[in-house]
């Protein structure tokens, strides 16, 4: 749990870098720079993403403090939604086959963020909690979990040996997967570019796996 009166002054600085930052933006965009707009409109997300991350931080160490208090806001279905995590059972198979998206590209070790880190394994575990309770849904005996990276065209890369596969891996313990020991679940990495940055994860048993490879494969070489 964080320091509450620490949090709160540490919003009340970023919100402060954040208006600024916006004024910095409009005056560029009324002044026709547009250099220093686009370097003025980077440094807005970031104090964005910053006092995101903190309100966050704020409302979960109130829930923890206040447990009997009434809660009109449950964060981590929140950053769900927020972030548009999906959860389906894929339809070009016969056998299960389940599908989680994400809109973002899976961190990169070397360029860790722990506190998105955490955002995207609660969303994906919640979301993947509710399909599973929704449909009741049972672990594989042994899975296989493909991890596909949807790079942007002209975007950055991402080593996919690198990519930091734990953060979602965690939350299909117990709900598509049994554990992510290896004796129990293969890990899958394949890549593709396309329009759009994004991360699929599918889950099949291990011994359909081939089959859902072949398809990630056909799709991506079109």
């Amino acid at each position: 749990m964080v320091n509450i009166e620490e949090c709160i002054n540490s919003l009340r600085i970023k919100a402060l870098d954040h208006s600024l930052a916006f004024q910095k933006l409009a005056s560029c965009y009324r002044e026709g720079e547009y250099v220093k707009l686009l370097e003025a409109g980077e440094n807005a997300i970031r104090y964005t993403v910053e006092l995101y991350r903190l309100y966050r931080e704020l409302l979960l160490s109130l829930y923890e403090v206040m447990p009997s208090v009434p809660k009109s806001l449950n964060v981590n279905e929140f950053c769900r939604d927020l972030l548009g995590v999906s959860v389906e059972r894929t339809k070009e198979f016969e056998f299960p086959v389940y599908k989680i998206t994400l809109p973002v590209l899976l961190p990169n070790k070397r360029k860790r963020k722990v506190e998105r880190n955490i955002v995207i394994t609660d969303s994906v575990s919640v979301a993947v909690s509710r399909f599973c309770n929704e449909y009741h849904i049972t672990p594989f005996t042994h899975a296989t979990v493909v991890i596909l990276s949807i790079h942007q065209k002209g975007g950055i890369t991402i080593d996919n040996d690198n990519l930091d596969s734990a953060v979602v891996m965690n939350s299909l313990n117990g709900k598509f997967i049994r554990d992510d020991r290896p004796e129990v679940c293969n890990t899958m990495y394949y890549s593709k570019v396309s329009e759009k940055a994004i991360t699929e994860i599918f889950v099949v048993d291990s011994d359909h796996d081939i089959e859902v490879l072949s398809l990630i494969k056909s799709t991506c070489h079109k």
